[in-house]
């Protein structure tokens, strides 16, 4: 079966992220981060569960492609491309983004192909116009394979990085940047069910969950149609709300390969219609024995 998602996020040194620190996680492997000398090494975690970690490769432009062939060198200089005069790097700056893309976990679609659909992804969206993307598969063996992509703010030059690739940024609404597009999920799955159709694959995108739920805007906002929409919704509340704080886990490690109490909030939010029943559904979700926090170990300098 084919999931449609797909989740975006910024690698920003605001929250003490450090796209060399996530490119060694994401590898299981060691990198050093030139701008504090820091080293991190996740090569512990790779002998812990070596079946996990599928595949790696580096996708930049094709006239680049000799130049990069080391992930420690390409995200070292994307994060100089952000340094001061001092060499110390912004408080403020957005060294990558990072991609989820669940894939499908079905037996007509080969390990091959799948990576060629995201290979293919990738470059459609990013690579070819002039960026750098760490492709990345891991899978678990449980039923939820998943790609990485952690990929360059910057656009790649022969021996660094140069200007912001604004112009695939969404803009600017309501004097806010708009920092990723809001339908990454129904452009991954498009993308997915027209690769299967292309290559005669009898597979189809299905929705996440148990119930995927539509959106409703603002209460201020809503016309007479839209309550309609609200009613299926709280049905739909009241059927993922059987989920247990196993299954919640789940999709969260699903969606982020890290994530934080502001993620776990944001999902029981969904799942429940009252402020003590949400902390209660976080604080099962926390107690889980097989949660182990990351956040600090991996991406603060």
């Amino acid at each position: 079966m084919a999931i449609a998602f797909a989740r975006m996020e910024i690698i920003s040194t605001r929250d003490g992220g450090s796209a060399v620190g996530l490119s060694s996680y994401l590898n299981r492997g060691r990198q050093r981060q030139n701008s504090t000398g820091r080293q991190y090494d996740f090569s512990e975690k790779l002998k812990e569960n070596s079946n996990e970690f599928i595949h790696t490769e580096l996708l930049v432009p094709e006239t680049l492609a000799e130049q990069w062939i080391s992930s420690e060198a390409l995200w070292n200089a994307a994060e100089a491309a952000d340094l001061k005069k001092d060499k110390t790097i912004k408080a403020n700056a957005q060294v990558a983004k990072h991609m989820v893309l669940a894939l499908a976990a079905d037996d007509g679609l080969s390990r091959e192909a799948s990576l060629g659909m995201v290979r293919q992804f990738a470059h459609e969206h990013f690579v070819k116009h002039g960026l750098a993307v760490e492709l990345v598969i891991h899978d678990k063996h449980d039923g939820n394979p998943h790609a990485h992509l952690l990929i360059s703010t910057r656009i790649l030059c022969e021996d660094s990085f140069g200007a912001k690739a604004r112009h695939l940024n969404p803009g600017f609404a309501q004097g806010k940047q708009v920092l990723q597009k809001d339908d990454w999920g129904r452009e991954w799955a498009n993308f997915q069910d027209g690769f299967f159709k292309l290559h005669g694959l009898d597979i189809m995108v299905d929705q996440i969950g148990k119930a995927g739920q539509k959106h409703v805007g603002p209460v201020w906002h809503q016309k007479k149609e839209q309550v309609f929409k609200m009613d299926i919704n709280q049905d739909i509340q009241a059927e993922n709300a059987e989920l247990s704080p196993q299954e919640m886990l789940a999709q969260l490690t699903m969606n982020k390969s890290i994530f934080n109490e502001r993620d776990i909030a944001r999902l029981a939010s969904k799942v429940t219609d009252s402020p003590e029943k949400n902390v209660a559904l976080r604080d099962m979700i926390l107690s889980q024995k097989n949660l182990i926090k990351l956040y600090d170990l991996l991406l603060r300098a």
